[in-house]
């Protein structure tokens, strides 16, 4: 009995000791916390990855991401959530090349691998990343072409990209959208002048409309 009260102090002290450097974001710990995330004590593992995720900083990033592509399972989701940490803290140093490479590495993971919501993030940071021509195309091939998931992250950064001359372009498009899509551009669309968008939503209304009733 008092063996096993042993180990299980010792592998509590060591996530303690973990967790303790995530709370100060000490840097200085990053190069002993890579070998921990593939422990075999899983709470010690996880303690690692979201220390390397609050510290955040360029070795961290490197260490994170590097596993995030060796591991597989509950793991690689951890790793995922845990490199939110440093994408958002290179966009706010506005290293917007350093933020669209780890963004990328998340988005090109299988989609069973990454939780939707750690997707959207990392697709919402892409955006953030790219120069504005670019981010403006990518938000209109995710509205015409998909993935329906990433839809919604594209049009909470439609303010950001499309002035009020330009929105018209994309609010063109609402006819051809999805039906989810569409709701939720049109709203987006009732903070622009009425000059610029109500002949678009007032086609895409009456198509929906054309089209309900050829249901009946």
């Amino acid at each position: 009995v008092g063996t096993k009260y042993t180990i299980t102090w010792d592998t509590d002290l060591k996530i303690g000791l973990v967790s303790s450097l995530a709370d100060r974001r000490s840097s200085g710990a990053v190069g002993a916390l890579p070998p921990r995330i593939f422990s075999t004590e899983p709470g010690l593992a996880r303690a690692a990855v979201i220390a390397l995720g609050r510290i955040g900083d360029a070795a961290a990033a490197a260490a994170l991401a590097d596993a995030f592509s060796r591991s597989e399972g509950p793991l690689k989701t951890e790793i995922a959530y845990a490199l939110l940490g440093p994408v958002d803290g290179c966009l706010a140093a506005r290293d917007f090349t350093a933020a669209l490479v780890l963004a990328e590495r998340i988005l090109s993971a299988p989609i069973d691998a990454v939780p939707t919501a750690v997707r959207q993030s990392a697709f919402k940071a892409k955006l953030l990343s790219l120069d504005k021509p670019e981010a403006a195309r990518l938000i209109i091939e995710t509205l015409t072409r998909g993935p329906q998931e990433m839809q919604q992250p594209a049009l909470g950064q439609v303010h950001h990209l499309f002035s009020e001359a330009e929105i018209g372009t994309l609010a063109a498009l609402l006819p051809k959208l999805p039906e989810a899509a569409r709701v939720q551009l049109i709203t987006v669309l009732a903070d622009y002048p009425t000059a610029v968008t109500l002949a678009p939503v007032t086609t895409a209304l009456t198509v929906r409309s054309a089209v309900h009733q050829g249901w009946r």
